[in-house]
């Protein structure tokens, strides 16, 4: 247990590192659209570029970086001028809506199609695949302008935009899952000792499948995250993915890395919990 959520804190530490190198190095990074106020002296516009200098000189930033976490002074941003502990404590509820409803609704989907298939056959699995086909085929972003056009720019539709976009994921691979387990050869025992079809599938086809459920709702996490950014910008939630858009927009270094390290962290360990079930099971054995 211990060994498994160090290697995922060092997974974090190392994404917000290599998130910052890379924004640090992409092009443009010495550009601010503040330069271009013409109501700036040129005083000013030497201030700004200085200060985008020492922004970059990622040693410093680095050590200040790690440093924050110890005092809990996580920065400011120099986009919007406010603490980033404030920004992210400010539109973490609206993420949190999103993508947590946005889950509950694809599992409850796919979860019902991928049982449907199992036991109704053909005219059910031509459903499932339609209907993940259909979802697979649609960009997360014009999900989300269908919605907007239709005047509605919730946190709701958010969420139906994060479920529509990872329903296709859950039902494929859920699919696939019972798929498998019905063909072993204890499922077709049990099947011959005249078990009813719904005591089968539960002992025998779902129970085994729990590990691979269990790992893939960590997975599953990480498609609702990715899909939160593209719904947030166009519906104009104002939640931590517009905050990480507007970020990488403005080339703000630190609120671009806390909120990766944010997002990078809850992603890791969510799958560290996933799978620390098996390993115990492992361990046991």
């Amino acid at each position: 247990m211990a060994s498994l959520f160090a290697r995922a804190f060092l997974t974090v530490l190392l994404g917000a590192i290599l998130s910052g190198t890379l924004v640090r190095f992409a092009p443009g990074f010495d550009t601010d659209t503040r330069q271009l106020d013409v109501r700036l002296s040129e005083s000013a516009i030497e201030a700004l570029k200085a200060e985008r200098q020492r922004e970059g000189e990622l040693g410093t930033y680095y050590v200040r970086f790690l440093s924050g976490y110890v005092t809990g002074d996580l920065g400011e941003s120099s986009l919007l001028n406010q603490p980033v502990k404030r920004l992210i404590a400010e539109r973490f509820a609206p993420t949190f809506t999103a993508v947590s409803g946005g889950l509950v609704m694809a599992w409850i989907a796919a979860a019902a199609l991928a049982v449907l298939a199992h036991f109704f056959g053909a005219p059910a699995r031509g459903l499932l695949t339609a209907a993940s086909g259909v979802f697979l085929s649609i960009p997360v972003a014009v999900l989300a302008f269908v919605f907007l056009l239709h005047g509605n720019g919730s946190v709701q539709a958010a969420a139906l935009v994060v479920g529509c976009a990872v329903f296709p994921k859950l039902a494929q691979y859920l699919h696939q899952l019972f798929t498998r387990a019905r063909s072993a050869p204890h499922v077709m025992t049990a099947h011959a000792r005249g078990l009813s079809p719904a005591v089968v599938f539960l002992r025998h086809v779902m129970a085994p499948c729990l590990p691979e459920i269990a790992a893939l709702a960590g997975v599953s996490l990480a498609f609702a995250m990715s899909a939160a950014i593209p719904a947030e910008v166009v519906l104009d939630i104002p939640g931590l993915g517009q905050l990480a858009w507007q970020a990488a927009l403005g080339r703000d270094l630190n609120l671009l890395v806390q909120l990766t390290m944010l997002i990078t962290a809850v992603v890791v360990f969510a799958n560290a919990l996933a799978e620390w079930p098996s390993l115990r099971r492992r361990g046991a054995q």
